[in-house]
């Protein structure tokens, strides 16, 4: 009772709702039941649009799981350290390369490759301009059906 007004108490509390009623709580708005875990007095956040590589924090709010930045269209894409060169970041910290380009033994680096075998220039990635220049000093081989080069 507060005052002369009584007041229904539910003894576990309610977690983002009201007790309404002896151990009956009703969900805020932007919350619904977590009923994962079976709890009736709890209330967990709603993100109705859903949140792909995300973790809904609160009502229509996702925060992006680890691994995962926030674009510039708030879509939330997986992240390469280092950055990929000459493929797309897939999952964080696996580079997919593109059509025409095969892995090399560098970190999330991918090279064209020379179906027929030949030479090719070797590119030095400048990581602190985010650029590509070609690199003179090394001209390397591809091995053809192999995905091998070979760094003369």
């Amino acid at each position: 009772m507060l005052g002369n007004k009584c007041v229904p108490l539910c003894t576990q509390g309610c977690i983002n709702a009201q007790c309404t009623a002896p151990n009956v709580c009703i969900c805020l708005p932007g919350f619904h039941a977590d009923s994962q875990y079976g709890r009736n007095n709890t209330c967990v956040s709603e993100c109705p649009d859903g949140c792909p590589n995300k973790m809904c924090k609160g009502p229509n709010k996702c925060e992006c799981l680890p691994g995962f930045d926030k674009g510039i269209d708030g879509r939330c894409g997986a992240k390469c350290e280092p950055p990929c060169l000459n493929a797309d970041c897939t999952a964080p910290n696996i580079c997919t390369c593109r059509v025409g380009y095969a892995k090399v033994n560098a970190p999330n680096i991918c090279v064209a490759a020379c179906p027929g075998g030949g030479a090719r220039m070797e590119y030095a990635l400048d990581r602190t301009s985010a650029s590509v220049k070609p690199d003179t000093r090394r001209i390397n081989l591809y091995q053809p059906g192999t995905n091998v080069f070979r760094f003369n």
